[in-house]
């Protein structure tokens, strides 16, 4: 009876273990809270979905959220634009400005200076739609 248990013990632990590594693989992106949908609008727009920059923002935002690394400065929301016809990704966080609204950058990584032209910059605010968002760690807020 005790060798049945033994064998029985054995044979569980052994299934337990083999089923703990049976979880649904997630993509670099989703891993870092992107779902599936925005990777693939990514992969549309920009060519690809692999895109460091913005999983170093990412990760940052992650940690700022987790455990107030950052100071906040990395809190906000990351979103897909447009901007003169180009797919510009703009990130709402401060990540350590000063005060700055935010950041425009282009599917490589560079910044959009809009020509240091404050009506560039104006223009490109006004014609933000916010609906397509990549990545948010600022809770929502209900609107009723």
């Amino acid at each position: 009876m005790r060798r049945n248990f033994i064998k029985i013990l054995i044979c569980c632990s052994f299934l337990l273990l083999s089923f703990q590594g049976c979880k649904e693989e997630l993509s670099p992106l989703e891993e870092k809270g992107i779902s599936q949908k925005m990777e693939k609008k990514l992969n549309e727009t920009c060519g690809t979905s692999d895109l460091p920059w913005l999983k170093e923002i990412i990760v940052k935002a992650e940690e700022d959220d987790r455990s107030g690394t950052y100071q906040g400065n990395f809190m906000g929301t990351v979103y897909l634009e447009d901007y003169q016809n180009e797919p510009v990704i703009f990130v709402r966080m401060a990540m350590g400005s000063g005060g700055l609204y935010g950041y425009a950058y282009r599917c490589d990584g560079s910044r959009v200076d809009f020509d240091n032209d404050p009506s560039q910059v104006e223009s490109f605010f006004s014609k933000m739609k916010r609906d397509q968002i990549i990545y948010t760690n600022v809770p929502a807020v209900n609107a009723d």
